[in-house]
């Protein structure tokens, strides 16, 4: 499968065209490992599909399941400090407000309903990054 077969490929790109903090640096999970070393370029995003749901089959003598899934938009930022040592934060709020803008109520071409926001949490810190998770979730069908 060519990566932009994938549904993930889908939120890269939407992310990369509509939050210029983030300067082109989104990427799909293989890259993750990038975020636990300390000579990433930042900021940066990472986008991982995470848990999935189904509801029953719905359709007699085929199948149908709506399927929902969460995806996990991973950011890190350089842990720097500024006035009050607040920049790092200041940045994950940016991110917050451009990640928030351009996915909730954005529908991808596969998808049965519009993406939702479901939570914000910190995944690390250290003295060099600041690490977030920000999870949106969507909902399509597996019909065959």
């Amino acid at each position: 499968m060519r990566p932009e077969e994938t549904k993930i490929y889908e939120w890269i790109m939407r992310i990369k065209a509509t939050c210029p903090s983030l300067h082109g640096n989104v990427f799909g999970s293989a890259s993750a490992a990038q975020a636990k070393t300390n000579s990433m370029i930042t900021p940066v995003v990472f986008v991982i599909g995470g848990d999935k749901n189904a509801k029953p089959n719905t359709l007699a003598g085929g199948h149908s399941q709506k399927i929902t899934q969460q995806i996990s938009v991973l950011v890190a930022v350089t842990n720097k400090t500024g006035d009050f040592g607040f920049s790092a934060e200041a940045e994950i709020e940016t991110i917050e407000a451009e990640l928030m803008m351009a996915l909730c109520a954005w529908q991808p071409n596969y998808a049965a309903n519009p993406v939702d926001f479901v939570a914000d949490n910190l995944i690390g810190f250290d003295e060099y990054t600041l690490r977030h998770a920000f999870v949106f979730v969507t909902s399509y069908y597996y019909r065959k």
